[in-house]
């Protein structure tokens, strides 16, 4: 599925049903709105394209303080690598990202080992980022 359209069915002000639309090419509702609608008996002024049938950006969003906290325990931990070698930040995130890759773990628990030996730990490092 490359695209959806979703239209609402009104009757007396009142959504009584709707239609999903599936289509094999991104643009495959472009310009059809309304006479997809007309065919239907739907209002085309409530029609929503490609929308997230699947629930993934929900899924991502659950996920985003997470994802803040892990990127948080990377920055505290380029600032560390700037600080003690004089590197730039470009630099410093590069030697992290790759440490951590030949490593075979994540970026953030490369950053807690390296927070782990430069800075104290006393409530700075969120143990729970995996």
């Amino acid at each position: 599925m490359e695209s959806t359209l979703s239209l609402p069915i009104i009757r007396d002000g009142i959504v009584v049903a709707g239609v999903n639309m599936y289509g094999s090419s991104p643009d495959a509702f472009e310009g059809h709105h309304e006479e997809l609608a007309a065919v239907c008996g739907a209002w085309a002024g409530g029609a929503v394209k490609n929308a997230d049938m699947d629930f993934s950006t929900r899924f991502q969003a659950a996920e985003a303080p997470d994802r803040l906290r892990a990127e948080n325990l990377v920055d505290q931990a380029v600032g560390a690598l700037m600080s003690r070698w004089e590197i730039t930040v470009d630099e410093a995130d590069e030697r992290l990202r790759g440490a951590a890759q030949r490593a075979g773990i994540s970026d953030a628990q490369m950053a807690r080992a390296i927070l782990g030996l430069f800075v104290e730990t006393s409530g700075e490092v969120d143990d729970d980022i995996d």
